[in-house]
């Protein structure tokens, strides 16, 4: 096996190092004297292609032996690496041309499933957040005494603009988030303008940042010197995740650590998240992915698991969280409204010569994914960023050749930035619904045009 190895290659496939000698060890041990081609991998094992009974193979993790792929890529992306890798024989596949049953599909249908919302542990506490009636409304006080008929209650808690009730019972809670009365201050200012006047005020408001414009030709000549001109806009409104399932998480601080289960998309970014928001160390805080709804995008998944996390690192016992429906569809994240106009220029021929894109997306302050500063709980609190983050107003993407063309893209505010249910952030496909639906709508138009 040595001789092999060291005749026909002098790279070590595990980490691209001159450094087979780290791996022989292993592989001479388990597979002395056999050549390479009689090789084979399959799942992750190295063993003999002949299948010989007493060879039980060796894994990747065993020849790594608890080190890192250290692959280094060159080129600017994925898609120019340097370097060749040998292709599978087509005889050797055994997914292509197949139909693989997803292993998730039992579960759901015969009801086994262990999902998210339903994780217990033993101890464990039910809460429930209380919003502000209006946005942004500030916490003036608590009357905890209108819940002296509810029975369970454990403890208010509240920070900031931030409360919840935390019961022995989920019944409890909800009943208790209802009854807690609480005196809110309203806002100076009104929030965000009104439905109908939205556009006309994304259209008239001063952008807060602006992107570069991607230009190709002299639109403004072309679309004067065209036979035909055509323009129009298009207004796309907010849009909710509306989720088949509110937001929920379980968090658990036994035995010093702090356990979260969750079925946010980014469990890794909400190990990070959560430790920065309650200056623990990392390696105390776990997170355990879960099958359950909202991993669409960027949805209000993360906001229970931070919010199930405080509230378990204040009262150190297990705490499990769920928003309301009413509190999913007003506090979870939108995709950001457009206010798009576009003008398009027609030679003799009907050949399209130019094409205006502009446009305006009410995207200001975008929120992240798990950042400690940004999820409603940091702002609620007061544990936000100085400044909130510009965001951005996308190109559509298409293969139109069309000789002169100017895409210009501008983010506008709303006059209230923090702890607001109109929280910008990602849908599948960011801003790729609203940009597409505007560009290729008119695009038909030209057609018609035509």
């Amino acid at each position: 096996m040595c001789r092999a190895l060291a005749t026909s290659r002098s790279d070590c496939p595990l980490c691209n190092a001159s450094a087979w000698s780290s791996h022989l060890p292993r592989l001479c041990n388990r597979f002395n004297g056999v050549p390479v081609s009689a090789l084979a991998v399959s799942d992750g094992v190295v063993s003999t292609k002949t299948g010989d009974s007493a060879d039980r193979g060796i894994t990747y993790g065993e020849l790594i032996g608890g080190k890192k792929f250290n692959v280094t890529l060159t080129g600017k992306n994925t898609d120019t690496t340097t370097g060749r890798a040998p292709l599978k024989p087509v005889q050797d596949m055994k997914n292509v041309g197949t139909s693989p049953r997803r292993d998730d599909i039992p579960a759901k249908v015969d009801g086994t499933q262990r999902w998210a919302v339903d994780m217990k542990v033993p101890g464990m506490l039910h809460a429930r957040n209380v919003r502000p009636p209006m946005v942004g409304a500030t916490l003036k006080a608590i009357d905890e005494s209108s819940l002296k008929g509810v029975p369970g209650v454990v403890k208010v808690v509240s920070k900031g603009n931030y409360v919840a009730v935390v019961c022995e019972r989920e019944e409890q809670a909800i009943r208790a988030a209802r009854e807690l009365k609480v005196e809110w201050t309203p806002p100076a200012t009104k929030p965000f303008p009104p439905s109908e006047d939205l556009f006309t005020y994304m259209r008239a408001t001063a952008p807060s940042s602006s992107s570069p414009p991607a230009v190709t030709g002299d639109v403004d000549t072309a679309i004067l010197g065209a036979a035909t001109t055509l323009q129009a806009q298009y207004d796309i409104p907010f849009q909710g995740h509306t989720a088949f399932g509110p937001a929920h998480a379980l968090a658990d601080p036994s035995n010093g650590q702090l356990t979260i289960y969750s079925n946010d998309m980014k469990s890794y970014g909400l190990r990070n998240g959560v430790a920065q928001f309650l200056k623990i160390p990392r390696e105390t805080v776990r997170v355990v992915w879960m099958q359950g709804p909202q991993a669409y995008g960027r949805t209000a998944a993360e906001d229970a698991g931070f919010e199930a996390a405080f509230l378990a690192h204040e009262l150190q016992r297990p705490v499990r969280l769920q928003w309301s429906r009413q509190e999913e569809t007003a506090w979870d994240t939108k995709g950001p409204a457009y206010a798009i106009t576009m003008r398009g220029a027609l030679d003799a021929q009907g050949q399209v010569v130019a094409l205006d894109f502009d446009a305006r997306a009410a995207d200001h302050n975008h929120v992240g994914y798990n950042e400690h500063d940004t999820v409603l709980i940091a702002q609620l609190t007061g544990q936000r960023k100085a400044e909130p983050a510009r965001g951005r107003a996308s190109f559509p993407s298409d293969k139109y050749a069309i000789p002169a063309r100017r895409m210009r893209g501008s983010v506008v505010p709303l006059p209230l930035a923090w702890e607001t249910p109109v929280r910008m952030g990602n849908l599948r496909d960011p801003d790729g619904p609203q940009v597409t639906f505007a560009a290729e709508s008119f695009i038909d138009e030209l057609a018609a045009a035509a």
